[in-house]
């Protein structure tokens, strides 16, 4: 499912302007498996990537965490990007796939990671 465009800042950091998408098990996984997040919240989604909190380089190759102002309960939605994907295994489409999303309880941990995007304004709290 196309979530949106890849947004301005993503593409700022590197990432190609390719649809940013996601899974439906990956959905069900964020909000009735293994984590919480609300409808809302992913309904939101397009927006909260388009102005995030600060994006960082995961520890997973070729992957993106993008902080959100997004909630899962108190937490601030991370969400983690695997850059040029493709849309499934039978076609040769590439996107920038939603690998997951769910509340970073220790948001902190994250500048650990070499940051490639900090919005000073929102990121206040955490300094």
């Amino acid at each position: 499912m196309v979530v949106c465009p890849t947004p301005a800042v993503m593409q700022m950091v590197g990432a190609k302007g390719w649809d940013m998408v996601v899974t439906p098990g990956v959905i069900d996984k964020v909000m009735r498996g293994k984590h919480a997040v609300s409808r809302e919240a992913l309904e939101a989604l397009p927006g909260a990537l388009a102005d995030p909190i600060c994006i960082a380089v995961s520890d997973t190759p070729g992957c993106l965490e993008v902080v959100t102002e997004l909630k899962e309960g108190d937490d601030n939605v991370l969400v983690a990007v695997q850059l040029e994907s493709r849309s499934s295994e039978k076609k040769e489409v590439k996107v920038n796939r939603i690998a997951s999303m769910y509340g970073k309880e220790k948001i902190g941990s994250l500048l650990t990671h070499p940051m490639l995007y900090w919005n000073k304004t929102k990121a206040r709290v955490w300094l």
